[in-house]
């Protein structure tokens, strides 16, 4: 069995929070990843807003269970925004490939996918110092907490929510 650690969890907990390549959706990307999370959220027009909806309700779920304090909303803002970015970005790959799907070949499909999950992958890679900085400023049992919540989601095979408490 392979040992992971919480960085990796995290990870993982992420891809729960803005979907998998195969079905992200959310706002266009921000430029900055340190922006405070409002700065994060253009406008979006009516037929993306219910993958947005998704996102606001997984991020609030979380900050929720971690318990988010005041000393570390500015950890939390620059991890979220990384998060609203990541899922602007799928949304607009997801959309992209979407309206070609049916005139590519099968040889185009492939490596329209390969294209999403090479950008899923680099989306992760931003995340993760994000995540570092906010696992930094918990407390103990905020840790406990994470690691329990991301555990819950791997023991699902990165499918799903994690329980809520």
């Amino acid at each position: 069995m392979i040992k992971r650690s919480p960085r990796v969890l995290a990870l993982l907990a992420a891809i729960n929070l803005f979907g998998s390549p195969a079905s992200a959706q959310g706002t266009t990307p921000a430029d900055s990843s340190n922006a405070p999370a409002q700065a994060a959220r253009p406008e979006r027009t009516k037929s993306d807003r219910g993958g947005m909806v998704q996102v606001e309700r997984r991020i609030t779920g979380l900050q929720r269970r971690l318990k988010i304090t005041p000393e570390q909303q500015p950890q939390w803002d620059a991890f979220t925004a990384v998060m609203r970015q990541n899922a602007g970005h799928m949304e607009t790959l997801q959309r992209d490939r979407a309206d070609k799907v049916t005139t590519m070949t099968a040889s185009e499909d492939m490596r329209s996918y390969a294209e999403v999950a090479r950008a899923h992958a680099d989306d992760l890679q931003r995340l993760v110092p994000a995540f570092d900085t906010l696992y930094a400023a918990m407390t103990p049992e905020q840790k406990a907490t994470a690691d329990r919540t991301f555990h819950e989601f791997q023991g699902r095979g990165g499918r799903g929510r994690a329980r809520q408490p």
